[in-house]
């Protein structure tokens, strides 16, 4: 693959890290950006992890440091996040590609409508004395990990909305939370999908460098307070768009 191509993965991968260290929805712009170098859909899911994996690491390195992520909460939500991505990781390969589309516009349909209905959450700085850690709650981060593992698109943004809305964290704690909870089943995809190899390792090295980057610009910036409203807003920008660009794939 030429230099270009690699330049091109390159500054992608640059911004879907700060996008997904801000809010979710990266893997929108790279899934297709691999796909239209020709790379088939599954590989281009399985490499994509490497990056996903790669910018976890930076960011929540950078939030650790911080003093944003309370560790004691996030052990208890990170077993059933690495169970259902290890369920979902598994599964990826047997969905037709044809269906993918259909599937992706399905989620963020969804998660369109749950963080438009959770936007006062989004926006509030308090957050609840004691985060809601019940089991049937508990149980909504498996099925998020099921997602991770199968897709990852928006997973971020499902974790960041169940934390907020359904925990009660408030959301600059939680987009740090999500971080860790996004690098656990990253690295379940990656071990998983690596010894069925399907990943091709030069471009999932190429976009991890510029995944790098741009997430821990972003990251210097999340830790802020005033980072709020931007998470909530670039959100719904990219929810938005991923609707858009489905709909406008689908009808050519």
């Amino acid at each position: 693959m030429s230099i270009m191509y690699l330049f091109i993965i390159f500054l992608v991968g640059f911004a879907a890290g700060g996008i997904n260290t801000l809010a979710s929805g990266g893997t929108a712009l790279t899934l297709p950006m691999l796909m239209a170098l020709g790379i088939p859909g599954h590989n281009a899911n399985a490499s994509n992890r490497i990056g996903l994996l790669v910018s976890g690491i930076t960011r929540v390195t950078v939030f650790h440091r911080a003093g944003k992520i309370d560790w004691v909460d996030t052990w208890k939500l990170v077993a059933p996040m690495a169970l259902g991505a290890l369920a979902g990781a598994l599964i990826e390969h047997q969905i037709p590609e044809s269906s993918m589309r259909w599937v992706i516009l399905a989620a963020v349909l969804l998660m369109l409508g749950l963080v438009g209905l959770g936007r006062k959450r989004f926006l509030e700085v308090k957050q609840r004395a004691h985060p809601d850690l019940r089991i049937s709650k508990l149980s909504v981060f498996f099925l998020i990990g099921i997602w991770a593992g199968f897709l990852a698109v928006d997973s971020g943004g499902m974790a960041l909305w169940a934390l907020v809305v359904l925990i009660g964290i408030e959301t600059v704690k939680a987009n740090a939370l999500k971080a860790v909870l996004t690098l656990v089943t990253s690295l379940v995809s990656v071990i998983t999908m690596g010894f069925e190899h399907q990943i091709q390792w030069e471009l999932g090295i190429t976009l991890a460098g510029g995944n790098m980057v741009g997430s821990w610009l972003a990251a210097r910036f999340a830790v802020t307070e005033g980072s709020r409203v931007w998470i909530f807003r670039l959100l719904m920008i990219m929810l938005v768009g991923e609707v858009l660009w489905i709909l406008l794939s689908v009808m050519q």
